[in-house]
């Protein structure tokens, strides 16, 4: 994986860190931040000057791939996200970049609706239900 590095900003005093890690493949950095009380907060980062392009929708590639590239963003935003708050932040990213590439909002809005019922299936998989039954 092509990842480094891009920047880092501490205080050891204060215990206050913020770091931004950045992958070739991901269209954004990872912001990471070290709260006083040692967690550790992550979310998507993108510069305010960087260019909101990515595959754009009208493209003529096929179709599964463009929707698949807007599958990953996602999944990728919430993999790096360390909270709720944070989750909704990255989201929001995604959603800013795909709009303006071309992606429509009912399609975008249906490709989260699927990612929120994998979820649910991965949680639920494995758990086996027990019923009490009178005989």
């Amino acid at each position: 994986m092509s990842c480094f590095l891009l920047k880092g900003v501490g205080e050891f005093g204060n215990i206050t860190c913020h770091c931004f890690f950045f992958c070739w493949h991901l269209h954004f950095a990872v912001e990471v931040k070290l709260d006083r009380d040692g967690t550790l907060n992550t979310r998507l980062y993108r510069k305010p000057q960087k260019k909101l392009l990515t595959l754009n929708a009208h493209s003529h590639h096929p179709t599964r791939t463009k929707s698949q590239t807007a599958v990953n963003m996602y999944e990728t935003a919430d993999l790096v996200s360390s909270n709720e708050a944070n989750k909704l932040h990255s989201e929001k990213m995604v959603d800013e970049l795909l709009r303006n590439n071309g992606y429509d909002q009912t399609v975008l809005q249906r490709i989260k609706e699927e990612k929120k019922g994998k979820k649910k299936k991965k949680k639920n998989k494995g758990k086996k239900i027990v019923t009490n039954t009178v005989g």
